[in-house]
């Protein structure tokens, strides 16, 4: 979904600290709303339930900080179609520590963050 919405890598200035409020505002969100309030068992489980949980937050719940709106409204109001919107909102959580990418390198470095940015 991100290759066809023609998404592509921008490194984040240093000391544009507000450039990725909405991230970290969803990672507290993930914290608050699933990961303090739902156990899980095994790896697989908690894959599954936070891949749900992501589904419904991008395409189900309303956002308060964005006017009550989901990602997957504001990715329509953007002008992505309806197709596309609805596979980015549905996707599937990794583990990186899973020892299946233990060959990746996710070295990047540390003084500069990054994100996609829709064109």
């Amino acid at each position: 979904a991100v290759e066809s919405a023609q998404a592509r890598l921008k490194r984040i200035p240093p000391g544009a600290c507000t450039w990725q409020s909405d991230v970290e505002r969803s990672n507290g969100i993930i914290e608050y709303e699933l990961l303090e309030i739902d156990r899980w068992h095994s790896k697989s489980e908690l894959v599954g339930k936070s891949t749900a949980w992501e589904y419904y937050f991008n395409r189900i719940r309303p956002n308060s900080y964005q006017q009550n709106r989901t990602p997957y409204q504001r990715m329509k109001r953007a002008g992505i179609p309806s197709k596309m919107a609805e596979q980015a909102c549905f996707w599937t959580v990794t583990l990186l520590d899973d020892p299946k990418y233990k060959n990746l390198n996710f070295i990047l470095p540390q003084s500069v963050n990054h994100v996609c940015k829709l064109d």
